[in-house]
């Protein structure tokens, strides 16, 4: 999720550095409830990575980003920083609400 839309989902936070996910790739696989099309997800996959951006939350913010982003569960996983691995929490979508070849 984007910084802009972070915050207007649970207000303020502070700006986030990069990360790396190992062995995951992102897939636009997940259905959204609204309107039917393929939402972000990332799934399993060796050799591969996906670049984003590590914030650092309150468990309140969490706790909105719950609420607010149906279909999705939180899964611990480690991220390359540039200076350390951290272990941070990522939202994954839920098994039944995976489809692949959505728009």
């Amino acid at each position: 999720m984007n910084s802009e839309r972070l915050r207007g989902r649970i207000g303020f936070v502070e700006p986030g550095i990069r990360g790396i996910l190992n062995g995951y790739e992102i897939r636009f696989n997940k259905i959204s409830k609204k309107t039917g099309s393929g939402r972000a997800n990332v799934i399993l996959s060796e050799y591969v990575c996906v670049e984003g951006v590590v914030f650092s939350l309150t468990e309140e913010q969490l706790n909105i980003l719950d609420k607010n982003e149906p279909g999705y569960h939180r899964q611990n996983v480690n991220v390359e920083t540039g200076r350390d691995v951290v272990q941070v929490i990522t939202y994954i979508a839920d098994r039944d609400m995976v489809q692949d070849g959505l728009q």
